[in-house]
């Protein structure tokens, strides 16, 4: 009995959670820039540090969600003629792409726990005088690094699609 072939494209479960996760990745940056510095004074930053907290609790789950698809669905085969260094790289970059969503997202829950935060969202309390945490420092030294690796995944598909040409793009898109 033969082995089924890889298929061409992610699940479109898999697809769904990439783009919703750069979507989601991209708001909180956003929203992170807009806010800072958050200060004690500062009562309109509760409203965007509430929205950011929950997308980034958000962006946890669907990373939980998304290694559970990649346990359960097949992935598509390499891409033909890939040269094993720049192969072995995309790996090593995506593998760190989600090290550093996960850490982004702990260390901002972590901050939101040692800060009382919640207490000030929720409770209605005031925001803490200084946020000098470790998982403040954590958080905010992850950022620049992960939107850099951001780009960097960005611009290898741009690099494969349109210098390559192997339409390895489309592995991230809807369709048969």
């Amino acid at each position: 009995m033969s082995q089924p072939s890889a298929p061409f494209r992610y699940h479109s479960l898999q697809v769904t959670f990439h783009w919703l996760t750069a979507l989601l990745i991209f708001v909180t940056y956003v929203i992170g820039k807009v806010m800072s510095p958050i200060s004690n004074q500062d009562a309109s930053k509760i409203a965007p540090l509430t929205v950011h907290m929950l997308i980034g609790i958000l962006i946890l789950l669907i990373l939980v969600i998304r290694f559970i698809a990649l346990m359960k669905f097949p992935r598509p085969a390499r891409a033909a003629n890939e040269n094993m260094f720049l192969y072995r790289l995309a790996k090593s970059v995506h593998h760190t792409l989600y090290l550093f969503i996960f850490i982004m997202s702990v260390s901002g829950l972590a901050l939101a726990v040692r800060a009382k935060i919640l207490q000030a969202i929720f409770g209605g309390g005031a925001l803490p005088e200084d946020f000098n945490y470790l998982p403040h420092a954590v958080h905010d030294f992850l950022a620049p690094l992960l939107l850099m690796l951001i780009l960097l995944h960005i611009g290898a598909a741009f690099y494969h699609q349109f210098i390559v040409k192997d339409n390895l793009l489309a592995r991230m898109g809807y369709g048969k």
